[in-house]
């Protein structure tokens, strides 16, 4: 995935964030090299979060989800437009082979014989 921010590649992910008793929630990218670039905050507003109330944790998975089905969809359409690819390849393979059988058998009908002593 793109980051939106800066441009580089990197995967999509959620991040807690705890200041002073609350718990604000980020959509962020996280970079190969270690960085991470904010998207966007998540929670609206900092909230005082109970222990058993998981609302935001639920809202970051189904952004984290969202995004990673999003990540499939270019898989399936790459992993599509090879399998095209290869088809035609395979195809212009199978003319040249047939062109090239056809070629060596009218070679080889004009061809004589060898002359055995």
């Amino acid at each position: 995935m793109r980051c939106p921010r800066c441009g580089r590649e990197g995967k999509p992910a959620v991040k807690k964030v705890r200041s002073k008793g609350r718990e604000y929630w980020y959509r962020v990218v996280r970079h190969p090299d270690g960085s991470v670039c904010i998207v966007e905050r998540l929670s609206e507003r900092g909230e005082g979060v109970a222990a058993g109330e998981r609302g935001y944790e639920l809202i970051a998975a189904a952004h984290l989800i969202d995004s990673l089905a999003e990540e499939l969809a270019e898989y399936r359409r790459a992993l599509r437009a090879a399998v095209e690819a290869l088809a035609a390849a395979t195809r212009i393979i199978e003319l040249y082979s047939f062109g090239f059988a056809e070629l060596t058998a009218k070679l080889a009908s004009r061809r004589e014989p060898p002359e055995r002593a």
